[in-house]
C-alpha cells in the first residue's frame, strides 16, 4: 500500500504520524512504526487588488481610501501590512499620505489634470514580500469666479467740468 498525506494549505507545524500494518490470521498480528513530519512556514505574497480610477473637480475635498480593502496577506493582519505610495506622476495635481491603511488624496488647489498613483503593501515576512496596485486619478477643470483684490486706492481726477477723467482699469 501507499501512504499519501495530504496538506492543509497556509497551515505549518509537526505532526507524528503513526502507521500499523495488520495481517489477515486469527488473532491479527500487526507492526507498527511512527515517524514525524514537519511542515516548514512560508512567507506568502501579499495580494493586491485594483483600486478603481477616481475623477473629482478641482479643489475637491481630500479623498481617503482605505487600503485594507485593497490589500490581503496570508500571514500578516491587515493593519500590520506597511503601507507606502511609491509613484506619484502628478505631485502638482494631488499629493498623497497614509495613517493607519488610509491613503489620503489632497488635491493641489486650481490644479487639473491626471496622475498615477501606485500604492504598496509590504508583509512582515523576512524578507518583506510585497504587492502593488496603481489607479488614475482625474480632477477636472472647473470656471471659476473671478475675483477682485482691493489694491492701493487710485485717485482719480476731476475734470474742469466735474466729470472724472478717463482711466483705465485692469483685472
Amino acid at each position: 500500500g501507499v501512504l499519501a498525506l495530504d496538506y492543509v494549505e497556509n497551515a505549518s507545524g509537526t505532526a507524528t504520524i503513526t502507521v500499523r500494518a495488520t495481517d489477515a490470521g486469527t488473532p491479527g498480528l500487526y507492526a507498527e512504526t511512527s515517524f514525524l513530519v514537519t511542515v516548514s512556514a512560508v512567507n506568502d505574497t501579499p495580494t493586491a487588488s485594483t483600486i478603481d480610477p477616481l475623477t473629482v473637480d478641482e479643489d475637491a475635498a481630500n479623498t481617503e481610501i482605505n487600503l485594507y480593502n485593497f490589500f490581503a496577506d496570508v500571514e500578516t493582519a491587515d493593519a500590520d501590512l506597511v503601507y507606502s505610495v511609491t509613484s506619484n506622476t502628478n505631485e502638482a495635481l494631488v499629493t498623497t499620505s497614509i495613517a493607519s491603511g488610509v491613503l489620503a488624496l489632497d488635491y493641489v488647489e486650481n490644479a487639473s489634470g491626471t496622475a498615477t498613483i501606485t500604492v504598496r503593501a509590504t508583509d512582515a515576512g523576512t524578507p518583506g514580500l510585497y504587492a502593488e496596485t496603481s489607479f488614475l486619478v482625474t480632477a477636472n477643470a472647473v470656471n471659476d469666479t473671478p475675483t477682485i483684490t482691493e489694491g492701493d486706492l487710485v485717485t482719480v481726477p476731476m475734470s474742469k467740468n466735474g466729470l472724472p477723467n478717463p482711466f483705465s482699469l485692469t483685472l
